[in-house]
Order: C-alpha cells, then structure tokens, then sequence
C-alpha cells in the first residue's frame, strides 16, 4: 500500500528539482514568470509522466489515454502554479519559497488525480466514476 506512495514521493522530488532548475534558468535568462513556469513545466512534467506511468503505478492500459488525462491534469496544475506563484511573488515572497509552498499545496492532489484517473485500473477508475456521477 505505502509502496507507491512511496515511489511517488521520490519521482515527484526528482521532477521538482528539475522544474525548480529550470524555472530558476529560464527566468534569469527570459525575466518572463509565465514563459518560465511553462517552460519548467514542460520539461519537468514529461519526466514525470513517464515515471509515474512506468515506475509508480505500472500503467497498462492505453497510452494515448493516459497522456491526454496526464496533459489535462498537467494544465490543470500549471494554471494554479502560475496563479499561486504570482500571487505569492506579488506581496514579496521570494520566487523559490513561494514555488516550494506552491508545490506543497498542489502535491496531494496530483497524486490522488494520478491515481484515481490517469493511470487508473479498470475497477478503481469504475468506482472513481460512480462516486463523481453521485457527486453530480
């Protein structure tokens, strides 16, 4: 059960260093928040995908599917990171703390999307479902 967990823990760790490096590059060198989030974002996110489709959950099933939930999941995410992070960076926090508590917010919830959803089995994204269609 902890297993996953687990290994999402470390995947996740490795893919947010490789966002905050780039994030920090492409700002010194662009000036541009935005580009540079998504820039993170992109290279960061398909590390992530792949070893959170291999690694963490040992996905099967339809490849397509998965990227397309993944990218909606991804799009997701980035449009709240840029939103907290310009926030944040607005009333003075510094662009590295503010995209730590930005990411610490956002973890949880990926991960429960990730596995609930995008890379789901058959009967848990089944019972995902029903419960959403109850919800509605």
């Amino acid at each position: 059960v902890m297993a996953p967990l687990g290994k999402y823990v470390a995947a996740s760790f490795g893919s947010f260093l490789i966002d905050t490096v780039v994030l920090q590059l492409l700002f010194v060198l662009s000036g541009s928040l935005f580009w540079s989030v998504v820039g993170a974002r992109l290279v960061s996110g398909s590390t992530n995908f792949v070893l959170n489709r291999r690694l963490v959950f040992r996905a099967q099933g339809d490849l397509r599917r998965s990227i397309v939930r993944y990218g909606a999941l991804a799009l997701t995410l980035l449009a709240s990171n840029y939103v907290w992070l310009h926030a944040l960076t607005d009333f003075g926090v510094p662009l590295l703390p503010a995209k730590v508590a930005t990411e610490l917010v956002l973890y949880v919830i990926g991960f429960q999307v990730q596995r609930g959803y995008v890379f789901a089995r058959g009967q848990h994204e089944r019972r995902l479902v029903t419960r959403a269609a109850r919800l509605v």
